[in-house]
């Protein structure tokens, strides 16, 4: 008679008992991620126009596929429907813009942003340039780029088809496993600092890139950025519309690329630390320093043992234009938004009467200041509109008016910076600061790329100051701005124009060797 050994024997041996736990520590290191993210939250933003036109940007329409790896990876799947507030993101992990097609307002930004300074994941989608599906005037790559440069990425203002794209997944662990993408109409991810990194090149586009991440030093979260919405589109929708699956493609790695972000967005996700962090971070209207001297130029502060500490510049905390201490480039360009890099001389400071005084417009415009120096940029907000909205004929309404474009620059609200240059523009025409307003807000709508704003900005300086010093800088800028938004023509009249109008300029030199430039491409 055979012995048959029974398959589960309670006398185990030295080998099979090596092997259990073998097995068992196997198991465990396969569920230890998964059990770390149970519980969290991912909130999908579906509240700015996520269904606009033919788009389907949510979890029960086109993402619902991208929502399933969420869900599959141990997340609850959230869908904010109203707003994006502080107690929608108190649980969560991660928070997933979808190309939104209509603005965050001040407090949403405000909320993110903190999301992220405290430990929270931000997934960022964009689309091409163009795509207003709600015909508001501002597409997603506009939106988002109010919101993600404070943490070292950007889209570009661009579109581009292709596929197949090759990954070599040796390149970054961001690409662990990953073989090939594809982008059908999507735009392009710029990196704005050190710590940003742009993956997957293109081979139409030579230096453009179609993802990126960064974990930024500003902040305990992290961020990733995608080009395209046709990546996460699993071909679901409205009756009418037409979708295509680009999520499940078998010939691309889009599920394993969308794996890949979740995991790494998810890695400093600490979320008991992080909803205390909110509350208490969203409470900006708090003290203000009581050792600010806005005397000391560059706002210095003096702590009560003595000891000075000097704040450097007027950014937004970790902006690209901080860069953590580095040098803003003088001329601004679509990898770098260019903030204000100083406020201007009129006036460097408030201006203090002679005697004291306590009327509410100085009281207004010397709050304000105090908030500008700390970079309390939203206070700041608030005392400068107070005071130019109710003191119109006060000697502070000038300076309030700069001030107040300068926050709304500094906070990512490229419209309200250019509405308020533009009243300037039109309301105080007699003002000897008024051309460097033209110049101002050109700069603002390069920082929000919008370049054929700019370029019409520092024309229209050159149609009220032809005979100004600062002309042929002007017509030299609307060129440069022309071919940031690809509008090559309007680049090379421009440029010409420039060499027969000034032609003892050093922009001119410098125009001919941009149209030499050009003319290799048949412009």
């Amino acid at each position: 008679m055979v012995k048959i050994q029974k398959p589960f024997s309670t006398s185990l041996s030295g080998f099979s008992l090596m092997s259990l736990a073998a097995l068992l520590v196997f198991v465990s290191l396969q569920f230890s991620s998964g059990a770390a993210l149970a519980g969290q939250d991912v909130v999908f933003d579906e509240c700015h126009a996520q269904t606009a036109g033919n788009a389907d940007w949510t979890t029960t329409g086109g993402f619902s596929d991208f929502a399933d790896v969420f869900k599959d990876m141990g997340f609850n799947v959230i869908a904010a429907k109203k707003e994006i507030t502080a107690d929608a993101l108190k649980n969560a992990a991660i928070v997933v813009l979808s190309e939104p097609n209509s603005v965050y307002s001040n407090s949403e930004k405000k909320v993110i942003s903190e999301f992220v300074k405290a430990g929270g994941g931000l997934f960022a989608i964009a689309d091409h340039k163009g795509a207003d599906r709600n015909n508001d005037g501002i597409d997603a790559i506009g939106v988002l780029n109010q919101i993600i440069p404070e943490f070292g990425l950007s889209f570009e203002v661009n579109s581009i088809n292709e596929f197949p794209i090759p990954i070599n997944s040796s390149d970054d662990d961001m690409l662990d496993g990953a073989k090939t993408m594809g982008t059908w109409a999507g735009t392009t991810v710029t990196a704005n600092s050190p710590e940003a990194k742009t993956l997957v090149p293109s081979r139409k586009q030579a230096g453009r890139f179609l993802m990126g991440y960064c974990a930024p030093k500003n902040a305990k979260g992290r961020i990733v950025a995608f080009g395209d919405s046709s990546i996460f589109d699993d071909g679901t929708g409205a009756p009418g519309n037409k979708l295509y699956d680009g999520f499940n493609r078998k010939d691309c790695s889009h599920i394993t690329l969308t794996k890949n972000a979740i995991s790494f967005l998810a890695k400093n996700a600490d979320l008991i630390n992080r909803s205390n962090n909110i509350a208490k971070n969203m409470n900006i209207g708090g003290e203000v320093s009581k050792h600010y001297d806005p005397a000391h130029p560059g706002h210095s502060h003096q702590a009560p043992d003595g000891t000075m500490y000097h704040q450097t510049g007027d950014f937004y905390p970790g902006s690209p234009a901080s860069s953590n201490g580095q040098t803003q480039p003088h001329h601004p360009s679509p990898n770098y938004p260019n903030h204000p890099p100083a406020p201007p001389s009129y006036p460097s400071q408030p201006t203090y009467p002679s005697q004291p005084q306590y009327g509410q417009d100085v009281a207004l415009y010397q709050q304000g200041f105090k908030y500008f120096g700390e970079n309390n940029f939203f206070m700041a907000i608030d005392s400068f509109k107070r005071l130019t909205r109710n003191y119109k004929s006060s000697q502070y309404f000038e300076g309030g008016m700069y001030y107040l474009a300068l926050c709304y620059k500094n906070t990512y609200n490229y419209g309200e910076a250019v509405k308020t240059l533009k009243t300037m523009i039109n309301d105080l025409r007699h003002s000897p600061n008024r051309p460097s307003w033209f110049f101002t807000a050109g700069e603002v709508c390069e920082a929000g790329f919008q370049f054929a704003n700019a370029a019409k900005w520092y024309e229209s300086f050159l149609n009220e100051h032809a005979a100004h010093q600062k002309a042929p800088e002007a017509l030299y800028k609307a060129g440069q701005a022309y071919e940031k938004g690809y509008t090559f023509k309007d680049a090379t009249r421009a440029y010409r124009r420039l060499t027969a109008s000034y032609p003892y300029s050093p922009f001119a030199q410098m125009s001919y060797e941009r149209l030499s430039a050009l003319s290799i491409y048949g412009f």
